[in-house]
């Protein structure tokens, strides 16, 4: 069992930020989970980094808008640099995972035409 996998059933959620191992909750770390992740820190960096598993994920809410969670992979932060929300959007459409409305279909059927091209990616471009 990889460490992450034995942090996650412990029930901790385990990301990177900014290079550094993040875990939360907090309160519930003990001196023996400390000492794991101090022992397997460069195994558990290269897992985290191959995986997106535990964080939430970008989705269409029932009002068709596209919610990106701050705490998301990285690489949907339109405003620090990731993909534009029109990748974002296309990704989610063509995915069709939960994630999306019933009426999936309509909603990206509808918000992709109004979409920037690839590379606009701020919301008062999208908005426009």
């Amino acid at each position: 069992m990889s460490v992450l996998e034995e942090l996650t059933l412990r029930g901790f959620r385990v990301w990177l930020m900014d290079g550094k191992v993040r875990i939360f909750p907090r309160a519930l770390l003990t001196d023996d989970v400390r000492r794991l992740i101090a022992d397997n820190r460069e195994a558990l960096v290269r897992e985290l980094e191959a995986s997106e598993a535990g964080l939430p994920m970008p989705y269409i809410n029932d009002s068709g808008d596209l919610v990106i969670p701050f705490d998301s992979p990285r690489r949907y932060h339109w405003w620090a640099g990731g993909q534009s929300v029109g990748e974002t959007l296309r990704e989610l459409c063509n995915r069709h995972e939960p994630g999306l409305p019933p009426d999936a279909t309509a909603v990206c059927g509808s918000r992709l035409p109004e979409l920037p091209p690839v590379g606009g990616n701020t919301a008062s471009e999208r908005d426009s």
